[in-house]
């Protein structure tokens, strides 16, 4: 009986490939499973649309990562935090408050993204890198400066 994968089964195959297997395997295994369905041309269709949709959604999410990678260039997030003598911080600038940052500028990013060794502590201007999916790199200017009490 010949099927199409619809999720990658070990020692058969990935999703959407076609394949010859058993009835029974076919019968008691892959289709309970819903791990594929029968061959027939309306699933020929349906795979062949779907796939066509999630091309579509793939290259969509590839252009607004993009685009997001390509306004962090003209983006500098300015930090006022508390300094002590030596110019450390008493706090920190974490991943948490850049990504806040950004929102505010209309970027969304996820914390896991934005790549930080440690927590920011100290004042000037450093550069930070957030790695956006499908490979797209983005760097943003970060100045911390003292905050002045009057």
């Amino acid at each position: 009986m010949k099927v199409i994968l619809l999720r990658d089964v070990p020692a058969l195959g990935r999703a959407r490939d076609v394949r010859d297997v058993s009835m029974g395997f076919a019968r008691n295994f892959l289709l309970p499973r819903k791990f594929a369905i029968p061959a027939t041309p309306a699933a020929f269709a349906s795979t062949s649309a779907r796939q066509a949709r999630e091309e579509q959604k793939k290259s969509a999410a590839e252009a607004a990562y993009r685009a997001y990678a390509d306004k962090l260039k003209n983006v500098t997030l300015t930090f006022k935090t508390k300094m002590g003598e030596k110019g450390k911080a008493f706090g920190s600038i974490s991943a948490a408050h850049i990504r806040e940052a950004l929102k505010k500028e209309r970027i969304e990013v996820d914390k896991n993204w934005i790549m930080l060794d440690a927590p920011i502590k100290t004042s000037g201007e450093k550069k930070i890198l957030i790695k956006f999916p499908h490979g797209f790199i983005g760097e943003a200017k970060i100045i911390i400066e003292p905050e002045v009490n009057v």
